[in-house]
C-alpha cells in the first residue's frame, strides 16, 4: 500500500513465496495480479489474475480487479464479460459498475454506459470517477447540460490536494480513477490528465 516500484518488487518477492508454499492461495494470486500490473508486466498480471479465478470462480474481487487490468492493457471485450461475470455475484459492486461505465464508453456504447454509470453513483455516491464516465456517456449521447453537471460533480469530489498521490500506488491512481492506459508519469500526473479531460468536457458542452 507504499507504492512506488520498489515496494512492488518487494511484494512481488513475499506474493511469490506465499504462493510457492501454497499455490492454491487464491487471494496471493490476485494481490500478485495487482502488483505485476502496477509494474506493467501486462502477461504476468494476466497469468496472476487467471489463475486466482480458476481456483475459485467465484472470487468476484479478483475478477473486478482483473478487468481493471484489461481496461489498461485494452482488453474492453473481456473486461466487460468480467464485470458482468462478477456482478451476477456482488450485483451492488460499485467499483465494477463504475469500471463497467468506462469499459462501454471506451467501446462506444455510451447509452449502457450511461445506465452503468448511474448504478456506479447510487451504489458508492462517493466515487467521483463514476461520474466522470457518467458525464462522458452523456456528452456523447448530446445530453450537454447533463454532461457539464456532472463534470463539475466530479470535479467538486476530486478536489483536494494531489500530492496526496505520493503516498497512493500506481494502481489507486490508474486503475481507480480508469484513465484506461498505463502511464510512467508520477501519480499525480494521472490525477492531472483526468482533470483536464473532465475541464476540456465542459469546454465541448459550453459549445454544445
Amino acid at each position: 500500500k507504499k507504492g512506488f516500484e520498489v515496494n512492488y518488487k518487494k511484494a512481488e518477492a513475499k506474493l511469490t513465496q506465499a504462493i510457492a508454499l501454497d499455490p492454491n492461495y487464491s487471494e496471493a494470486y490476485m494481490y500478485l495480479g495487482r502488483v505485476e500490473n502496477a509494474l506493467w508486466a501486462d502477461d504476468k498480471a494476466t497469468a496472476a489474475f487467471q489463475r486466482a479465478i480458476a481456483i475459485d470462480p467465484d472470487y468476484e474481487e479478483a475478477r473486478v480487479s482483473y478487468a481493471g487490468a484489461l481496461l489498461d492493457q485494452g482488453g474492453l471485450d473481456e473486461a466487460v464479460r468480467q464485470l458482468n461475470a462478477a456482478l451476477q455475484r456482488q450485483p451492488q459492486d460499485g467499483t465494477a459498475f463504475y469500471l463497467l461505465s468506462q469499459a462501454y464508453a471506451r467501446q462506444g456504447d455510451y447509452a449502457d454506459g450511461k445506465t452503468a454509470a448511474l448504478h456506479a453513483i447510487k451504489a458508492t455516491p462517493g466515487n467521483g470517477e463514476a461520474h466522470f464516465w457518467l458525464a462522458e456517456c452523456e456528452r456523447h449521447l448530446n445530453e450537454a447540460e447533463a454532461a457539464e453537471s456532472e463534470y463539475r460533480q466530479y470535479l467538486h469530489m476530486t478536489d483536494f490536494n494531489s500530492g496526496v498521490w505520493g503516498n497512493a500506488n500506481y494502481y489507486v491512481a490508474g486503475f481507480l480513477l480508469g484513465i484506461g492506459h498505463k502511464h510512467h508519469a508520477a501519480e499525480q500526473d494521472i490525477w492531472k490528465e483526468q482533470q483536464g479531460q473532465a475541464n476540456v468536457g465542459i469546454c465541448d458542452c459550453e459549445w454544445m
